[in-house]
C-alpha cells in the first residue's frame, strides 16, 4: 500500500471489526477501517472478544472481558488501537505500555451480563508529586509508521518514505512519477523504500543483473537496474539497504517505460544524518559570524552527493 488511507482508518478497540469497514468522517471524507486481524500476534479468540464485546467502559473493562495476552495488549498500545483509554492523547502511549508492562496477576473474567468494574488504568487523574508515571522506552526513536509497520505490516497513517520527502528535495532527487517525462541518458537521483529485489540467471550464465523496485509515495514505483561494475563500487548495500538513494542515467524502452540504471548507491538513513550534521556545523558557524558582527552569504540550499 503505497499511499496512506483516507480518514483515521487504524485500527480501534472501540470500532474495529472482524471485517474492512468503510467510514465517513464528520468532514465527508470516506475512509477504510482496518479489521483487527491484521494485528499481529493476536489470536483468533481476541479478536472475536474484541468484536463482541465492543465498546468499552474503559481500560480494565477491556482487560477483564478480552482477556488479551500481553503481547496483543502491548501491539494494541503502540499502534493507537487503545487511545480513547487516554483521551486520545498519543504523547501518553509510553504511559499507556509501561503501565501494560506493570500489570500482575489475570484479568476477572466478567460474563456477557455483568457490568465492568468503571477503573481507569492508567490513572488520568493524578497530578504533580502525587504521581509519577513510569515510562516506556518502546517508543523512542520510532515513527507511527515504524510502529504500524511492526504490528500491523502495513503503514496506514504514512508513507514510509514520508520522513525523508524533505529531504529529497533538498538533494534534488526526482519523483518516480517524474521520471517517465524524461528522455532517456537523463543523470538522476531516485530515492525511497526497496519494494522488490530480483536477479534473474544471465543468458550466458555469467554474473548477474539486480533489480530494484524503489517507492517514494509519489505513486508508481521507481526501477533501477544495477549492472556487474556498479555492484562491485556498491557492495554489500545493493542487497541490505531498505532506504535508499541511487544515482543513475534514465533508460527508455517504450513509450511509457523507463527504468535507471545505477551508478552509486546510499543508505538514505546515513546521508540524512550527514545532512544534518552539516547544517548544525553551517547554522553554528553563521551564529558565531553573527555574534561577531561579521556578515555571511547565506549557504546554498542543497547538498552535494560528494560530501557523502
Amino acid at each position: 500500500m503505497r499511499q496512506p488511507l483516507a480518514c483515521d482508518s487504524s485500527a480501534r478497540v472501540q470500532t474495529s471489526g472482524l471485517e474492512y469497514q468503510v467510514e465517513k468522517t464528520p468532514d465527508g471524507v470516506h475512509g477504510i477501517r482496518m479489521a483487527l486481524i491484521e494485528l499481529n500476534g493476536s489470536s483468533e479468540a481476541e479478536r472475536a472478544r474484541i468484536a463482541k464485546h465492543q465498546p468499552f467502559d474503559s481500560l480494565q473493562d477491556f482487560r477483564d472481558r478480552v482477556r488479551p495476552k500481553r503481547r496483543t495488549f502491548k501491539s494494541l498500545a503502540r499502534v493507537g488501537a487503545l487511545d480513547s483509554f487516554i483521551g486520545y492523547n498519543r504523547d501518553r502511549r509510553h504511559e499507556l505500555l509501561a503501565h501494560i508492562q506493570s500489570l500482575q496477576g489475570s484479568a476477572v473474567h466478567i460474563g456477557d451480563d455483568q457490568l465492568a468494574l468503571d477503573i481507569e488504568l492508567p490513572p488520568l487523574g493524578y497530578e504533580g508529586n502525587r504521581f509519577k508515571a513510569v515510562t516506556s522506552m518502546e517508543l523512542r526513536g520510532r515513527t507511527q509508521t515504524d510502529l504500524e509497520l511492526r504490528d500491523l505490516n502495513v503503514a496506514v497513517s504514512n508513507h514510509q518514505s514520508a520522513r525523508f520527502h524533505d529531504l529529497f528535495r533538498d538533494l534534488g532527487v526526482t519523483p518516480a512519477a517524474k521520471l517517465i517525462d524524461l528522455p532517456g541518458g537523463t543523470e538522476v537521483l531516485i530515492a525511497g523504500v526497496r519494494r522488490a529485489t530480483n536477479t534473474p540467471p544471465t543468458r550466458n550464465g555469467i554474473g548477474r543483473v539486480v533489480f530494484l523496485s524503489l517507492d517514494d509515495g509519489s505513486g508508481p514505483v521507481a526501477n533501477a537496474v544495477v549492472f556487474g561494475d556498479a555492484q562491485q563500487r556498491i557492495g554489500g548495500k545493493v542487497f541490505r539497504t531498505s532506504y535508499m538513494l541511487i544515482r543513475g542515467k534514465t533508460r527508455r524502452s517504450g513509450a511509457r517505460r523507463v527504468s535507471v540504471t545505477v551508478d552509486d548507491m546510499w543508505d538514505l538513513f546515513d546521508v540524512q544524518r550527514k545532512v544534518k550534521a552539516r547544517l548544525k556545523v553551517e547554522q553554528r558557524d553563521a551564529d558565531a559570524h553573527a555574534s561577531a558582527g561579521v556578515h555571511q552569504v547565506e549557504p546554498v540550499a542543497g547538498w552535494h552527493l560528494r560530501a557523502v
